[in-house]
């Protein structure tokens, strides 16, 4: 999966809208499309910013199959 593939399936699985994650993160609406159909490529400080907004380390969206929630949901539960 590519970067944008995968800020997608997070988001999707997070039930947040493309404009609730812009949002969340800072960005526009249209930054978060493009990000996600591959037309741009985010920078950095763009995916640290959607990381924080999704709860997840920038690295999940390197993953060919992130499974990301439930570690950082539970870990964070527990405290």
């Amino acid at each position: 999966m590519s970067i944008g593939e995968n800020i997608r399936s997070i988001r999707v699985l997070r039930e947040l809208t493309q404009e609730k994650l812009a949002e969340m993160a800072k960005l526009s609406r249209s930054s978060i499309v493009n990000f996600e159909t591959g037309k741009r490529a985010p920078r950095v400080d763009d995916l640290e910013s959607i990381a924080k907004a999704l709860r997840v380390e920038v690295s999940i969206f390197f993953q060919e199959n992130p499974t990301p929630l439930r570690r950082k949901e539970s870990s964070a539960a527990s405290i």
